[in-house]
């Protein structure tokens, strides 16, 4: 947010009066507060009070002392309690004292209810607007946020706080067009931190996330304080394979900005997939707490829960989530699980017949590529260094099947290659495990990723099928795959079938159905849920 945002959160109410208290008490307060004494200034203020608890000024002073000391609830009650005695010219200032008091402890649900009832007392004001917005953004209502500023785009066509937030907000709400064309006068002031913040966040919306990395870097050098741009590149770096990178930069959103929901969640969503656990309750907690409507911040802390046995909670989380949602599977399958722990096996058995049948009805929220009850489809490639010819039938030969596709230069791939050997090893005698080796994710001409730069990996893409089976043997030389390879074709025509760029895992069932898919990211990759797949499939 701009600076002249910035600057109106914070401003004291020092309102003179004839007091009904000794004056020297009052004058003390005043003294204090105005040298930054804030301790003694309550105290003082305190005094005051006690000879005279109407007075709304008093009240008001350590109101906004309190909230120096980021005491936000102290002093909300302060300034409510001065808005039943104030004279109804101050009580708008208290309003707002109030919102803001709010905005700072980041409850913005509420900041958000004080912030309305301002506006439908009293005239629309600019910055109540923009604060307003920029409230609704934070909430993770952007679309709100483009509805209330939208008459401004002509009134205020030229006010540069105006352009950034409703840009922002239009690009967030998925208003992408729309959006461009606003941040479009930021632009043409020429290159400035909130230009590439906004252009990043754009790209990364499109789902260009490595173009994304790249602007969102450079409004990092140009200004590392603005609100949420750790937050959007550590989104960034996560979605290119870099986790590292992405913890690294919420843990910097949240050192400017304890409040930021996406950063509480998505570093508590890393550390959980870590098992650290003692380091992702606070996040998880303060992600529900920022949005209790979140379901997904619900179901990761049921998740949580699950991993510390704490099952009375993560039933009471899950049926909250199973309420709101009724018809998505995961839920279900977690609540058995919180039954079985707390010995009411019954429910337990009802609730995972109920996500089995969920499962079975449902279709992936990313339906590209071979849904689960659909056929594996059939491809022939060549086997790694003999060139002979493997097709997917014949190598199932009627067993279940783990199909892996990645490349070397995918961090995803590389991060999961322990776990997939671990697995391959484990059930190689009953369920075969094949990779198909397709093109490369991250190329110097293409999606660059940042851990790929940090590790010295800058590999071209293959143009020719030697060069395919050059780098596919390269990959599993270092990765010491333990299980058979194929190679794709240059043009991908087995990876475009099972949309399996740049990783992914299928497992097939004995019928050639897939059972269970997934990408290999550090979020979506679980191995235990693999596991049971493949239990499943051999039964």
């Amino acid at each position: 947010m701009f600076i002249r945002i910035h600057s109106w959160l914070i401003f004291l109410l020092l309102l003179s009066g004839t007091p009904a208290y000794p004056q020297d008490a009052w004058q003390r307060a005043l003294a204090l507060h105005q040298s930054g004494n804030l301790t003694g200034a309550i105290e003082a203020y305190e005094e005051c009070l006690k000879a005279d608890p109407k007075r709304f000024d008093a009240r008001s002073n350590l109101g906004a002392v309190y909230a120096a000391l980021g005491r936000y609830h102290e002093a909300v009650e302060q300034y409510r309690q001065a808005l039943v005695t104030a004279p109804p010219q101050f009580a708008p200032r208290l309003r707002q004292n109030i919102a803001l008091a709010f905005y700072k402890s980041g409850q913005y649900p509420q900041a958000i209810a004080a912030l309305t009832e301002i506006r439908q007392s009293s005239a629309t004001d600019l910055n109540t607007d923009l604060l307003l917005a920029d409230c609704y953004l934070r909430n993770g209502e952007p679309a709100k946020a483009a509805e209330l500023l939208a008459p401004r785009e002509s009134t205020d066509a030229a006010d540069k706080a105006v352009a950034y937030v409703l840009g922002t907000a239009l690009i967030r709400s998925g208003q992408v067009d729309h959006g461009q064309k606003v941040i479009e006068r930021i632009l043409r002031e020429g290159d400035s931190a909130e230009s590439r913040f906004l252009v990043g966040v754009s790209m990364f919306t499109a789902g260009d996330y490595p173009a994304a990395v790249k602007q969102l870097s450079g409004a990092l050098t140009l200004n590392p304080d603005l609100p949420s741009l750790h937050s959007y590149y550590g989104q960034a770096l996560l979605n290119t394979g870099d986790a590292d990178g992405a913890a690294k930069a919420f843990q910097e959103e949240l050192t400017r900005n304890p409040n930021d929901f996406d950063s509480n969640l998505r570093l508590g969503e890393i550390l959980l997939q870590r098992h650290s656990l003692a380091e992702t309750q606070p996040l998880l907690e303060k992600a529900v707490t920022e949005r209790p409507q979140s379901l997904e911040a619900q179901s990761d802390l049921a998740s949580l829960e699950l991993q510390r046995h704490n099952y009375a909670r993560a039933a009471k989380l899950l049926e909250s989530v199973i309420r709101q949602s009724p018809a998505a599977p995961s839920p279900h399958e977690k609540l058995a699980e919180a039954y079985a722990g707390l010995g009411r096996k019954p429910e337990a058995a009802a609730q995972r017949q109920l996500a089995a049948k969920l499962q079975a009805a449902s279709k992936p929220p990313d339906d590209a590529g071979p849904n689960p009850g659909e056929s594996a489809p059939a491809f022939s490639l060549p086997r790694l260094a003999t060139g002979a010819t493997i097709s997917l039938d014949g190598f199932r030969s009627g067993k279940p099947t783990v199909l892996v596709f990645g490349s070397y230069t995918c961090p995803n791939f590389r991060q999961q290659a322990a776990a997939l050997n671990a697995l391959a090893e484990k059930y190689h005698s009953t369920v075969p495990f094949l990779l198909v080796y397709i093109r490369e994710a991250h190329t110097g001409n293409t999606w660059q990723s940042t851990i790929n730069q940090r590790q010295g990996i800058d590999w071209q893409p293959a143009k020719t099928a030697d060069e395919m089976q050059a780098h596919a043997s390269s990959c599993v030389r270092k990765l010491k795959m333990s299980f058979p390879a194929v190679v794709d074709s240059v043009d991908g025509q087995v990876e475009s079938k099972y949309s399996a760029w740049p990783s992914r895992l299928f497992v097939i069932g004995k019928d050639g159905r897939v059972l269970y898919r997934t990408r290999l990211s550090e979020l979506d990759f679980h191995p235990a849920e693999i596991e049971a797949s493949i239990r499943a499939a051999i039964k």
